[in-house]
């Protein structure tokens, strides 16, 4: 709250107080069959819970499904608002969106592969992605053990940036042509940096703690070349709240195209936006989420969702065939990063 001191013209004293409240923004698993074992996990790709999108679409969701709070509008933040009150474009760039390759391994040393997409939100190489892509056991919770393995632990995961020559798509472009961008070579290692707390330490709600299904990775080292001093990151923003209708565009790294070898394929897709989801107990009226139209498959887990270029959120699941798509919001991640001291926003 700024208070304009008093200011004397000619005998008149004059008192203005500005007072702008606030607003807040709302803001896959490729089994590999090892000596010992196969591993089976079936994808859900949406409902208003976090579920893996892994090979197919799971129909039975509604034992699963989280009956959140819809809000609007937003409470007040826990974290300091930016004062703004016109959201500026910016541009994509699209050597912030990465490929997730993530290796889990259990006591008989049996591994398995996940796959899934993030963005780089931090020049020290931070990326955001879907939590359910970097921590097995917590899909195996949330799902009630349907989904996910309970004994397998992170042990690394592999990253692959696009190359510096690629030009970002137009939303009309990628309604039209949507062009597939190969991606060739898992050049740099990351290990988990941050997920959100259990409920039993954070005060969540079970339906919140389902939700919120984000994380951080950081970039450690490479497996070609030097570490950049600093990596291409997208900014976020999570002190202002899109409109309902409001068109967003997302990218990421859908499995279920063809690859040869190595290579990865990173594609866009155009939707907008249906509701925002609030929480109900440490987020009650505050956004944990939002649903979308938007068409997804296999291997988007984790992608960024940009609305006027800024990250707002990341694909968590989608509902059967549809095109409606549920995104975690970033704003709880922030704040328990922030109460971590992890500056995510420098």
């Amino acid at each position: 709250m700024k208070y304009v001191q008093y200011c004397i013209s000619i005998g008149i004293f004059v008192c203005i107080v500005y007072a702008l409240p606030p607003r807040t923004i709302i803001l896959t698993v490729v089994p590999q069959e090892s000596e010992k074992e196969k591993v089976r996990t079936e994808s859900i790709e949406h409902v208003q819970v976090v579920a893996p999108i892994i090979e197919e679409v799971q129909t039975k969701l509604k034992s699963v499904a989280i009956p959140i709070t819809r809000i609007t509008p937003i409470e007040e933040p826990a974290l300091p608002p930016v004062l703004q009150t016109v959201v500026n474009e910016t541009p994509i760039d699209l050597r912030s969106v990465v490929a997730i390759a993530c290796v889990f391994k259990n006591a008989s040393n049996a591994q398995v592969t996940i796959y899934g997409s993030g963005v780089v939100i931090n020049a020290d190489g931070y990326i955001l992605t879907a939590r359910h892509v970097v921590d097995m056991g917590y899909t195996y919770r949330i799902t009630d053990g349907k989904q996910g393995l309970l004994n397998y632990t992170l042990d690394s995961c592999r990253i692959a940036i696009p190359a510096n020559t690629l030009k970002t798509p137009t939303p009309t472009e990628i309604r039209t042509l949507n062009p597939f961008t190969p991606v060739t070579e898992f050049t740099y290692e990351a290990q988990l940096a941050f997920v959100p707390p259990e409920p039993s330490s954070s005060g969540m709600s079970d339906n919140e703690y389902r939700f919120i299904d984000s994380a951080l990775l950081r970039i450690t080292s490479t497996t070609l070349g030097v570490m950049p001093r600093s990596f291409i990151a997208s900014p976020m923003k999570i002190t202002e709240l899109p409109n309902t209708a409001d068109e967003i565009v997302s990218f990421g790294f859908p499995s279920g195209i063809p690859s040869y070898g190595t290579n990865f394929y990173l594609q866009g897709s155009v939707g907008e936006i249906q509701d925002i989801v609030g929480g109900n107990q440490l987020f009650k009226n505050q956004p944990v989420g939002m649903t979308l139209t938007l068409e997804t498959i296999g291997g988007r887990s984790g992608s960024p969702v940009f609305w006027r270029g800024y990250v707002v959120g990341v694909i968590s699941s989608k509902q059967d065939h549809s095109r409606n798509t549920a995104v975690t919001a970033i704003f709880p991640l922030a704040r328990f990063a922030e109460e971590a001291e992890i500056a995510i926003f420098k």
